[in-house]
């Protein structure tokens, strides 16, 4: 099964930064820009063929998932 894209949105030095397989791919000013370019770029992943999840960082530093494109990857509790 191919991997999940995956687009970190990480609050850096009162900066927001995108990182996709470690890597930086952009530095905005405001969580909502970062949040709004990292679902761009997540929904371009899915048109393309694959599954793509954006998760951001929180005041506690622990990452929620806020967008998912494809199959949602939550697991049904029972």
């Amino acid at each position: 099964m191919p991997e999940r894209a995956k687009f970190y949105v990480i609050s850096n030095d009162g900066k927001w930064i995108i990182q996709h397989l470690s890597k930086n791919i952009g530095t905005y000013k405001t969580q909502t820009e970062a949040m709004d370019d990292a679902r761009k770029m997540a929904k371009r992943q899915h048109d393309e063929g694959h599954k793509a999840q954006v998760l951001v960082q929180g005041k506690d530093k622990q990452f929620r998932t806020e967008w998912t494109y494809g199959d949602d990857p939550t697991e049904t509790l029972g």
